[in-house]
């Protein structure tokens, strides 16, 4: 299916290696369809915990948090002390060989290297306000790619980048204040834009950015056709950074039937949203449309590859902060009260409750129903024999949600790699690559689409 450079290049090549590769991949997942699309608030309303493979039970009985440090560790060669029955061992190491790799990029040379006796623009950029350092983070590495990508393709001579959902137009203000880019940012939202505005022509007021501004627009970005409309003749480079939901896949579309988008860069997000209660995960490839048996990825599954498995073993590893696990078992238990005591609808929306690992579960189910107008002796509920049983399972609740976050890069690369082969079957080059780090940013890895010439090399390091 690829060619690596390291660990953490994926190019896609072949077709067909990638389509098998990616029925593997779900025929591994269908057998653990109603683990990844169970919700956790379920856990005792539905009995989950009887579900849980037999030969996994006496783990599961007696699992310890560093058994689940073990589980969810991204190398096979972390040890454990304790005997693990095999067919989990056997789904943890496929897992580990066959989802794609998270592991950070060094530098944009491992993707893009400048050719001989080039050097690369310094990375700086003036009093760059309001922006977290989660953010700043992000807008750093992408920005310095792109630019990279504009100094070493001929394709991209003279070009412009189109930033999709660019918010507040930070990463539009790094590529064109400090690669020189003509920038078009583009958001759906009229206040947003109008924000992004005043901010621009604050920094041209205060000598910190050039009086040639940057280009801001209101779009339908789900319009098909929009992105040829703001170019004339020149080349146009497509950015989406965590573009939410289905945005990620419009603008891939859009990128295929553009005659002017030579490249896109996207770091897709929030894959919740590409299902709904009655609805499951569409595939964007028609090699996966025309399975008889494809991925049934629900919102539970889908929200389930949101989240950072090298953050929640980070959290695990310290001690202030593992005994947030218990806080899985406060919401099923309190899930079990309202729907089988108080006959109140599933998943009934309830208050966030901040540190909440810090509060008995009366104290934890008083504040998350305080929109209920719940009339309850809450310490009275927390001494019912039902519900201190069900708080004493908090490692069970934890190793269910473990077993769901170890399948959750499966998740993950199956809606990449269909992404992937919907742009090879469209005749562009691919490249998949994790940019960020994990542990700043959940979502890491950037999909590249490149429309090259007959005669023209794609704008990377060729794998080996």
């Amino acid at each position: 299916m690829e060619s690596q450079t390291n660990e953490s290049l994926f190019e896609i090549v072949d077709e067909l290696e990638t389509q098998v590769f990616l029925e593997k991949l779900i025929s591994v997942t269908a057998q653990y369809n109603w683990l990844l699309n169970a919700f956790m608030v379920d856990f005792f309303v539905d009995e989950l915990y009887l579900r849980i493979p037999r030969c996994w039970q006496q783990l599961y009985m007696t699992v310890r948090v560093e058994d689940i440090i073990f589980l969810l560790s991204a190398s096979t060669h972390t040890s454990s002390t304790r005997v693990w029955p095999l067919s989990l061992l056997a789904l943890r190491s496929f897992i580990s060989t066959h989802s794609l790799r998270r592991h950070p990029l060094v530098s944009v040379d491992t993707v893009c290297p400048l050719p001989a006796g080039r050097s690369s623009k310094g990375l700086s950029i003036n009093h760059l306000e309001h922006v977290s350092p989660k953010k700043m983070h992000q807008i750093r590495i992408l920005g310095s790619l792109v630019g990279r990508f504009f100094e070493c393709s001929n394709m991209l001579v003279g070009g412009t980048v189109v930033d999709a959902g660019s918010g507040k137009g930070h990463l539009s203000r790094l590529l064109h204040e400090v690669y020189g880019l003509k920038v078009i940012a583009v958001d759906c939202n009229d206040a947003v834009v109008s924000r992004s505005r005043v901010i621009d022509l604050k920094r041209v007021n205060k000598k910190l950015s050039t009086d040639s501004p940057i280009v801001h627009l209101v779009q339908r970005l789900t319009k098909q056709g929009w992105l040829d409309s703001l170019s004339k003749s020149e080349p146009l480079a497509l950015i989406g950074l965590h573009a939410c939901g289905h945005l990620s896949e419009h603008l891939i579309r859009e990128f295929v039937v553009s005659d002017r988008c030579k490249l896109l860069l996207s770091v897709g997000c929030c894959y919740m949203h590409l299902a709904t209660e009655h609805q499951t995960w569409k595939p964007l490839s028609r090699r996966l449309q025309s399975l008889k048996t494809t991925a049934s990825f629900g919102y539970a599954a889908l929200d389930c590859a949101c989240h950072s498995n090298e953050r929640f073993i980070s959290k695990l590893t310290d001690a202030n902060k593992s005994s947030s696990l218990v806080v899985h078992s406060y919401r099923a238990a309190l899930e079990w009260l309202l729907v089988c005591r108080l006959c109140f609808s599933r998943r009934s929306r309830l208050y966030p409750v901040r540190e909440a690992r810090l509060l008995s579960f009366a104290e934890y189910a008083e504040k998350a129903t305080r929109n209920l107008n719940l009339n309850l002796n809450y310490s009275e509920l927390e001494n019912d024999l039902t519900v201190r049983w069900m708080l004493k399972q908090w490692p069970q609740v934890a190793f269910f949600y473990a077993l769901r976050s170890l399948l959750a890069p499966l998740v993950e690369s199956i809606i990449l790699l269909d992404r992937a082969l919907f742009l090879r079957e469209n005749g562009s080059e691919v490249l998949l690559a994790p940019l960020f780090d994990p542990l700043v940013c959940a979502r890491n890895l950037l999909l590249v689409g490149f429309k090259a010439s007959p005669t023209a090399c794609v704008p990377w390091k060729r794998p080996h």
